[in-house]
C-alpha cells in the first residue's frame, strides 16, 4: 500500500493544497499549448514534486505518479545521477526523441523529464544542461527541483525556464487536507484545536510531507480518539511544554535536570525555545543568553553554561 504520503500524493492540480496561483499559470500555459522549461524550488515538503506530477497528469490526460516511467515521461534524481555524462547519454538522448503523445485534439505533445534535486548536478553538468534545454525545447519540459537556488551556478538554466518559488504551506491551507485523509484512515482527534497544533508545531514550518510522516503515519491503526497525550513527541516531551512549566513554577533547574537526563535534549535549541516563550526579557539577560549561546558554540560545557544561564533565569524573570 505504501506511505500515507504516497498514498494520499495529490493527482492532479486541484488537489495540490496551497500555491493557486502558480497552478492558474500552469493550467493557462497547458490550455494555451505554451509550455516550457521549469524550475520548481522551496523548503521541503512543500509540494515541488507533487505540482510536477499534477502538472504532467493533466497535460498527458492520464495519471502520472511516483516512478512512473514511461515512454514520454522520466523522472531523474539528480543526486544520484548528477555527473556530465548523465547529462550527454541520457538526458540528451530522451529530450532529442519527438513524443508519441498527442491531446485530444490531435495536437502532439512534448516529452517531460523531471530532475529532482536539480541543485545537485555538477558544474560540468549544468554547463552541458544549457545545450538541450534550448535546442529540444520543442520535444520536451524539462522541470526542475531544488530546495535551493543557489545550487544552479549556471544563468544561462535560468533564462530558459520559468522560475517559481513554492512556499511552506501555511497551516490552515493543511486542515482540510490533513482532515480528510485522517478520516480516511480512521483517526479521529479529539478537537480541531488539536489538530492546528499539530500544523502549527515549529518542527515542521509548513512541511506537510513531514506532518503526515511524524503524526498520521505514527498513527494509523490506533482504535481510540486522538488526544495530546497520543502525540508525546511533538507535546508531552517537548521542549516548550517544559519550559512553560519552569516559568511558571519559578524553578528554572529542576526541570531542566529532569529533561536533560531523561530526553538528552540540545542545548542550543533548548535556549532559543526559552527565549521564545519569555514574553519580555531583561538587558542583563539578554546578555546571558548571547554569552552562553556563545560558549556552547566554542564547545562549553552544557551543564556548566546551563546551570548558569537557568540562574540568571531564575533571577531577571519576576
Amino acid at each position: 500500500m505504501g506511505t500515507i504520503v504516497e498514498k494520499y500524493r495529490s493527482k492532479n492540480l486541484d488537489e495540490i493544497i496551497h500555491h493557486d496561483k502558480i497552478k492558474e499559470v500552469l493550467r493557462r500555459k497547458i490550455k494555451n499549448r505554451d509550455t516550457q522549461h521549469m524550475i520548481f524550488w522551496g523548503p521541503p515538503g512543500c509540494g515541488k514534486t507533487s505540482l510536477a506530477y499534477a502538472f504532467a497528469s493533466e497535460y498527458f490526460g492520464k495519471q502520472i505518479s511516483l516512478r512512473s516511467n514511461e515512454e514520454d515521461y522520466y523522472e531523474l534524481n539528480a543526486s544520484d545521477s548528477r555527473t556530465i555524462d548523465t547529462v550527454r547519454n541520457f538526458i540528451m538522448d530522451f529530450m532529442s526523441e519527438m513524443s508519441n503523445s498527442y491531446d485530444s485534439e490531435g495536437f502532439r505533445l512534448k516529452r517531460i523529464l523531471v530532475l529532482e534535486e536539480a541543485d545537485q548536478l555538477t558544474g560540468p553538468a549544468q554547463g552541458v544542461l544549457r545545450v538541450p534545454l534550448e535546442k529540444f525545447q520543442d520535444n520536451c519540459i524539462v522541470i526542475m527541483t531544488m530546495n535551493h537556488l543557489e545550487g544552479i551556478k549556471e544563468d544561462a538554466i535560468f533564462s530558459r525556464c520559468m522560475t517559481f518559488r513554492i512556499p511552506p504551506i501555511p497551516p490552515e491551507m493543511m486542515y482540510n487536507r490533513f482532515s480528510d485523509i485522517s478520516r480516511q484512515e480512521g483517526i479521529e482527534f479529539e478537537s480541531w484545536e488539536l489538530i492546528m497544533d499539530i500544523l502549527s508545531h515549529e518542527k515542521y514550518k509548513g512541511d506537510f510531507r513531514r506532518v503526515l510522516n511524524d503524526t498520521l503515519q505514527k498513527l494509523v491503526g490506533i482504535n481510540k480518539v486522538v488526544t495530546y497525550e497520543d502525540i508525546p513527541w511533538l507535546f508531552e516531551d517537548s521542549y516548550d511544554k517544559v519550559i512553560k512549566s519552569m516559568i511558571d513554577n519559578k524553578d528554572f533547574w529542576n526541570p531542566f535536570w529532569y529533561h536533560y537526563h531523561k530526553h538528552g535534549v540540545e542545548c542550543t535549541i533548548f535556549n532559543r525555545h526559552l527565549i521564545r516563550q519569555l514574553e519580555r526579557i531583561e538587558f542583563d539577560l539578554a546578555k546571558v543568553f548571547a554569552e552562553v549561546d556563545a560558549n556552547l558554540r566554542n564547545g562549553g560545557d552544557e551543564l556548566i553554561q546551563m546551570a548558569y544561564l537557568l540562574e540568571a533565569c531564575g533571577v531577571y524573570v519576576k
